[in-house]
């Protein structure tokens, strides 16, 4: 099993409110984006060579997608099972 050096939790919006404004800006695709990840950059750098702050954006979309179509699913599915009795 591989060893994992670092994990990134990313707990703003969840359990830490921010203001959106007072964000960092991150260039992706060409717009700017108002994101804590705009920090990341030399920390990645360090740990992550060759994976710049726009591309751990779009991995963390990414999963944080999944992640709500996953909940979207089972919600629908629990509550078609309930709706049904």
């Amino acid at each position: 099993m591989a060893r994992y050096q670092a994990i990134l939790l990313d707990l703003f919006g969840t359990l830490i409110a921010t203001e959106p404004a007072g964000l960092p800006v991150l260039e992706i695709g060409g717009s700017p984006v108002r994101t804590t990840l705009a920090g990341l950059g030399a920390l990645l750098d360090a740990y992550a060579p060759g994976v710049g702050p726009d591309v751990f954006w779009h991995a963390l979309a990414a999963v944080s997608t999944s992640l709500n179509l996953g909940l979207l699913r089972n919600f629908a599915s629990n509550g078609s099972e309930s709706n049904a009795e």
